[in-house]
């Protein structure tokens, strides 16, 4: 929800820039009060900004036309931003230490539904991780279809009594978990 809002935020001061023309130079005042910003361009415009209690980090960007290029000796950063699945993780650690639990009970009803949540959360996990490398999240998509599959494998034991093999197949899922985990940097939980 912060990247969603950080995005908004982002596109909303760049059309802002272009509405106010990109190539007119003339000084813009901002004054921030309360939940407005007015912009001072010898016009007066009013645009209301939500607050938030989140810690935000303002940076200054140079909008570059696609027509012209940079000088030599111009430096071009760019930041990226690690995608935030924190609480779909510490969901999906939960229900490992639960399907786990529950299999070791021969709880098949608990054990059935910790699974497809597992499933379920490790499915939601590329809508998620837009910012990560290409071959990461191509590498992500293989996982999560074969974290899916052995899902559904630990449900047919499951209910067929068979947790011997439901506890082996929980075994390998876990294992896809922690290669899963591994695609993401530290700072995404």
């Amino acid at each position: 929800m912060k990247i969603l809002k950080a995005v908004f935020l982002t596109q909303l001061a760049l059309v802002l820039f272009l509405i106010a023309g990109c190539d007119q130079k003339s000084d813009t005042t901002i004054i921030k009060k309360d939940s407005t910003t007015t912009i001072n361009n010898n016009t007066e415009k009013t645009v209301v900004v939500p607050q938030t209690t989140e810690k935000t980090t303002t940076t200054t960007t140079t909008v570059v036309p696609p027509t012209t290029t940079t000088t030599p000796g111009t430096t071009t950063t760019t930041t990226v931003v690690s995608p935030k699945i924190g609480k779909t993780w510490t969901t999906v650690t939960t229900n490992r230490t639960n399907m786990d639990k529950y299999i070791a009970a021969k709880n098949q009803p608990e054990a059935h539904v910790v699974v497809y949540s597992i499933r379920d959360l490790i499915k939601s996990l590329p809508s998620q991780s837009a910012s990560l490398a290409a071959d990461k999240r191509a590498t992500l998509e293989k996982l999560v279809t074969q974290a899916s599959d052995l899902s559904e494998k630990v449900d047919k034991y499951l209910a067929a009594n068979d947790f011997a093999n439901a506890k082996a197949t929980s075994d390998q899922l876990n294992a896809l978990l922690d290669q899963i985990k591994i695609l993401y940097p530290s700072d995404s939980f």
